[in-house]
């Protein structure tokens, strides 16, 4: 069979394309050899023009397997901007309390974890009472990286030379800590971090207590300790770095220290 392309065959083929037919109006084939003769016909042309019913399963089943891979990214691509935004948050709160610093400083740093708790973001302080399995440590770490993330994100827009001058203050404090006191302050923000995320579900104030109480006592946070990082990354040194690790360390055992000695039931 020979086909001879004319002036209006593309146009009509493009048209033809663009169109599809009823399964009422679908032209009848009376054959396997004549679907065969027409797809190879067809196929000369250039058009998708498909008339033997494997191939159009092929192709639903092609589109339905595309649908539900582009469903699957997008569940993908919400759930780690969740954990990016919950580090985001919290480093909005840490620059408000930078901003005002003392008492004011700290109720207002609640800000960035009531976002959190009311978006429902994952923040590795608010996620540590949810471990039960060995896996969850894996998903916890994941989570940690995330917001680490976000808090780095929010360091990129941050212009101002007196907060930065006061992060790489804290900085330099944070590296004189010894490890295990790194430990005693995570510790005691873990636990009060996981007590207000429990307790929003019944109240709110409870969680604005917990956030300033942590503030006041010292204790450190290691979400809101990397942006403080990010920030005055030029006061960074190892031993900063060991300090942030013990923060990291305390924060878990806190907020275990917690679950179980309430017995809260995880999610």
């Amino acid at each position: 069979m020979v086909y001879h392309r004319t002036s209006k065959t593309p146009r009509l083929l493009e048209m033809y394309s663009r169109v599809s037919l009823p399964t009422s109006e679908a032209p009848k084939r009376t054959s396997a050899s004549d679907a065969l003769e027409e797809n190879t016909g067809a196929a000369m042309l250039g058009t998708p023009y498909l008339t033997c019913p494997a191939t159009d399963f092929c192709i639903y089943h092609s589109n339905s397997i595309n649908n539900h891979n582009m469903k699957l990214a997008i569940k993908i691509f919400r759930f780690f901007a969740n954990m990016i935004l919950a580090g985001m948050a919290i480093s909005l709160g840490a620059y408000v309390y930078l901003t005002y610093s003392g008492l004011c400083g700290a109720l207002l740093f609640s800000v960035g974890l009531l976002a959190v708790v009311h978006h429902g973001l994952f923040l590795y302080t608010g996620k540590i009472y949810t471990v039960t399995q060995w896996p969850d440590l894996f998903l916890l770490a994941m989570i940690l990286l995330c917001n680490v993330v976000g808090c780095w994100i929010m360091s990129l827009v941050i212009q101002d030379q007196s907060i930065t001058q006061e992060c790489q203050r804290i900085v330099a404090e944070r590296a004189s800590l010894s490890f295990p006191t790194a430990l005693f302050k995570g510790a005691g923000c873990g636990f009060l971090i996981t007590l207000a995320v429990i307790s929003y579900k019944r109240a709110k104030l409870p969680l604005i207590l917990c956030v300033v109480a942590f503030i006041v006592a010292g204790f450190t946070h290691s979400i809101a300790d990397a942006f403080y990082y990010c920030v005055g990354h030029e006061a960074v040194s190892g031993s900063a770095m060991v300090t942030y690790l013990g923060t990291v360390i305390g924060n878990f055992i806190g907020g275990w220290a917690y679950h179980l000695g309430a017995n809260t039931p995880s999610k």
